[in-house]
């Protein structure tokens, strides 16, 4: 695919030390995936490239800005701020045993490769800076800014359950006095 392209990087041509790159991600990057939970964002990343040697390689990904996700609480659509710091360390071996090693922060790459494309390895990247759970932000009063109207529907739910009560749980109150 073309658009993956733009996530190559020769590392072949590189010197030895550091070397900066950056990039912004917007819907055009997730539509590259197939499904992903993410649709849109406008995140920027600053990768550090710091080549060590010929054979090993040591990035460091800055991420951050929003994403759209759904809120939890409500069900409406928000931005969601995140951001992350994360170290991926690459290899480049010849032997077949250490490309089987699943390790989660070492990459191992063949010698004859002259360069890493790191599209697949930033989208994992955002996906994990996602929280697991998604809410709307606290405005700065401290008072949620979740869609009222839903608030409103939710808070009658959890009134209605409250007063009523499982006549079994009833009975089983009612045997607990007689003891």
């Amino acid at each position: 695919m073309k658009a993956l392209k733009y996530y190559e990087i020769p590392f072949t041509g590189l010197k030895l030390g550091e070397h900066e790159f950056n990039y912004s991600i917007d819907e055009t990057f997730f539509a590259m995936f197939e499904s992903s939970p993410v649709q849109s964002g406008d995140l920027s990343v600053e990768l550090l490239f710091d080549k060590k040697r010929e054979t090993f390689f040591e990035l460091s990904f800055r991420i951050n800005g929003t994403v759209k996700a759904d809120c939890d609480r409500c069900l409406s659509t928000f931005d969601l701020f995140i951001e992350g710091e994360h170290k991926i360390l690459v290899k480049a071996d010849d032997s077949e045993a250490d490309s089987d090693v699943d390790e989660p922060d070492i990459m191992y790459i063949n010698l004859s490769t002259n360069h890493l494309n790191i599209a697949q390895d930033l989208y994992e990247l955002i996906l994990v800076s996602i929280p697991y759970r998604k809410v709307h932000p606290l405005d700065e009063e401290g008072n949620s800014t979740c869609n009222p109207d839903m608030l409103k529907h939710l808070n009658s739910h959890l009134a209605d359950e409250e007063t009523k009560v499982d006549p079994r749980w009833k009975a089983l109150e009612e045997l607990k006095k007689k003891k």
